[in-house]
C-alpha cells in the first residue's frame, strides 16, 4: 500500500509538467478560427436543384432483352386485372433406367414408376402475397414451337404461323394441382399420375402447362423438376430409386407482351429491359452562402465538390408490371444519344466509392422506397476537370454484366419525370495577405 501511494503521488506531480509541455505544441488537430486561412472556417453547403435546370429526357426504349433471358419463370392470372402468364415445359422420361447396385452398373428397360410429382421452387420475394395461389399442371393439347411460341401463337416462324386454339397454350387434361403456402414452404409439390408421367417425351406435344387457378395472382418460379420413385425389375433385392428429371425446355408466355411506356416518366428494367436516355447539364450557378442570407452565386468549378447525386422519386409502374423484389439500377454514359434505341453504352457512371456497393457498382431500388439516390460525384468532377459540363446518360434496371450475363427483374422501376440533383460543396477560403 505504501509503495502504491508513492507512485501515485509521483504520477500526479508530473501532470502539470506534461500539460505545460503540451500547450507549447500547435498540432493540425487543434480547432479554432485562427487556424484557418483568413481567420474563417470553410463553409459547406447542400443544394437541391430541380430537374428543369439541368435534365433533358432523350427517350425511353425497351426490347433489348426477352423472357428467355430473364432467368425466372412467371405464372399469373389477371394480376392487377391485366397480366396473365403460363409456363410451358417439356420433360424426357427415359425408356431405360440406369442405376448402380453392388458396384455394378445395371440397365433396365422394364422398370416401373411407383410415384410421380412435379416439384416447383417458388421465389417468394418475386411473388405477390396478397391472395392465395394454386398451381395447376395441364397437358399440352397442341403442338408448338418453343423458340417462337407466344401468348397467342403456338408456331410463329418464317414459314408457319399457327395460333393457339386457347391463348396461353391449349390445355388438355388437368394433371394435378397444389396450393402455394409461403408460411409452410417455398416449394410446391404437385402429385402426378404415374401412367401420365411415363408418357413425357422431349417433343412439343407431350409437355405440360403450369397455370395459376385464382385471379389476381402472380408467382415467380425459380425452378421445377419431375421427381419419380422407380422400381427396377432386375434388381438383386427390393429396391426403390428416386430420380429427378430436369425439363428439356422451359419458358413462359404472357400478355400484354411488353409493359406500356409511360409518357414523361423515367423507366428502367423489367422483362423487356427498358432504359431511359437523358442528358445532365452540370453548368449550374450555386449559392455562395447559406440561405436565407443573400450573396453572389458561385460556379461549379469554383467550389470543392464533396458529393453530387441524382435523386429519383418512385411512382406507380404500369399495371401488372410492378416490382415485387429489389430492382438493380445502373447509370451508363452514352456517346451517341442521337441514335435513340441503338445508342451504344459507354461505361458505368455510378460512383463505386460512394454507392455503398463498390464491388457491384449499382444501386438497389426496394419496392416501397420513397427516394432513390444515384451518386455521380466522380462524373461531375471529371466534367469540371474537362470543362465539358454536359453528360449523356442511360438509366438501366439491371446489374452490370458479370460472368454469363446481367440480372434483372420481371417488374420495372418507374420514376417521376422531374428528378432533382443534389450538390454538397465547400466554398473556397481566401487567406488575407499581410
Amino acid at each position: 500500500m505504501i509503495l502504491r501511494s508513492v507512485r501515485a503521488r509521483a504520477a500526479l506531480a508530473l501532470l502539470p509538467v506534461l500539460a505545460a509541455a503540451a500547450c507549447t505544441d500547435e498540432t493540425p488537430t487543434l480547432t479554432g478560427d485562427e487556424y484557418f486561412p483568413g481567420g474563417s472556417r470553410p463553409v459547406t453547403l447542400e443544394v437541391i436543384v430541380p430537374a428543369t435546370q439541368f435534365l433533358h429526357q432523350l427517350g425511353i426504349y425497351q426490347g433489348y432483352e426477352s423472357r428467355r433471358t430473364l432467368g425466372q419463370l412467371i405464372v399469373a392470372n389477371q394480376y392487377q386485372g391485366v397480366l396473365s402468364a403460363n409456363v410451358l415445359q417439356d420433360y424426357d422420361v427415359p425408356d431405360t433406367l440406369s442405376y448402380s447396385q453392388g458396384g455394378t452398373t445395371r440397365t433396365d428397360p422394364a422398370y416401373s414408376i411407383r410415384s410421380a410429382r412435379l416439384v416447383v421452387a417458388v421465389d417468394s420475394f418475386g411473388t405477390y402475397q396478397g391472395v392465395p395461389a394454386t398451381l395447376q399442371a395441364y397437358r399440352v393439347a397442341q403442338a408448338y414451337d418453343s423458340t417462337t411460341a407466344s401468348w397467342t401463337m403456338a408456331v410463329n416462324n418464317d414459314s408457319v404461323h399457327t395460333a393457339w386454339t386457347q391463348p396461353g397454350g391449349t390445355r388438355g387434361a388437368l394433371l394435378g394441382s397444389a396450393a402455394y403456402v409461403r408460411a409452410t414452404s417455398d416449394t410446391v409439390v404437385i402429385p402426378l399420375d404415374t401412367a401420365t408421367a411415363r408418357l413425357f417425351r422431349p417433343d412439343s406435344a407431350s409437355g405440360l402447362i403450369l397455370a395459376a387457378q385464382q385471379a389476381g395472382t402472380r408467382l415467380q418460379l425459380a425452378s421445377a423438376v419431375l421427381r419419380l420413385d422407380v422400381k427396377p425389375s432386375n434388381a438383386e433385392r427390393d429396391t426403390t430409386i428416386t430420380i429427378n428429371i430436369s425439363p428439356t425446355g422451359s419458358f413462359f408466355v404472357y400478355t400484354p407482351t411488353d409493359p406500356p411506356l409511360p409518357a414523361g416518366a423515367l423507366m428502367a428494367g423489367g422483362v423487356a429491359a427498358a432504359r431511359t436516355l437523358f442528358s445532365l447539364d452540370f453548368d449550374q450557378d450555386l449559392p455562395g452562402c447559406q440561405p436565407p442570407t443573400t450573396c453572389a452565386a458561385v460556379r461549379l468549378k469554383d467550389v470543392n465538390l464533396n458529393r453530387v447525386s441524382l435523386l429519383l422519386k418512385p411512382v406507380a409502374p404500369p399495371a401488372g408490371f410492378d416490382a415485387l423484389r429489389p430492382v438493380p439500377l445502373t447509370l451508363w454514359t452514352v456517346t451517341e444519344p442521337e441514335l435513340g434505341q441503338r445508342a451504344p453504352l459507354g461505361h458505368l457512371a455510378v460512383d463505386p466509392q460512394t454507392s455503398g456497393v463498390a464491388s457491384s457498382q449499382y444501386i438497389t431500388y426496394l419496392p416501397g422506397d420513397t427516394l432513390v439516390e444515384l451518386p455521380l460525384t466522380l462524373q461531375a468532377l471529371d466534367a469540371v476537370r474537362r470543362d465539358t459540363l454536359k453528360l449523356n446518360l442511360a438509366l438501366l434496371g439491371e446489374t452490370p454484366p458479370v460472368g454469363t450475363g446481367t440480372v434483372r427483374t420481371f417488374g420495372v422501376a418507374r420514376f417521376d419525370p422531374q428528378p432533382r440533383l443534389r450538390f454538397v460543396y465547400t466554398l473556397h477560403t481566401r487567406p488575407e495577405l499581410p
